[in-house]
């Protein structure tokens, strides 16, 4: 019962176990780490920035005493991790997620250094040193029906 409990409560077991009886190789895991790193560096930085920035500047919001309750209600001291399945479980926290990638996008402008002189995919010439910034406009970050703007 106890391994069970525990099995799956990291990003890694969960991506070990693709189902109940399947393996990723571990050549696949290896992809699927280095993609979340990869992908995860600016992206998560920007957004626990922001999210606790929210957090900060709004004491109505009720995340705290969620988990607080769920924290009690699983007999949890304080300063032990929560769960995936109690994570999942809590509505104040996914709506303040979620209303914190609405406000602030992850990122709209991205700018990375060139080390070495590249060809982008449309034949653009990168030379070494230079500054290349994607911009993502604004109606991309947003989902349909939530920017404030459309009348």
């Amino acid at each position: 019962m106890f391994r069970a409990e525990k099995q799956d409560q990291d990003l890694l077991s969960w991506f070990i176990r693709t189902d109940g009886n399947s393996v990723n190789s571990a050549e696949r895991l290896q992809d699927i780490v280095i993609n979340i790193i990869l992908a995860g560096r600016d992206s998560m930085s920007s957004a626990l920035t922001w999210f606790f920035w929210q957090l900060s500047s709004r004491p109505e919001i009720q995340i705290l005493q969620e988990l607080k309750t769920v924290r009690i209600r699983n007999a949890k001291c304080t300063g032990e991790t929560y769960s995936f399945n109690e994570l999942c479980k809590m509505k104040y926290l996914h709506a303040a997620i979620s209303e914190a990638k609405k406000l602030d996008p992850l990122v709209p402008v991205d700018t990375k250094s060139c080390q070495d002189e590249d060809i982008l995919l449309d034949s653009t010439v990168v030379k070494k040193h230079w500054f290349v910034m994607d911009h993502i406009p604004q109606e991309i970050l947003m989902m349909e029906g939530t920017n404030n703007n459309n009348n």
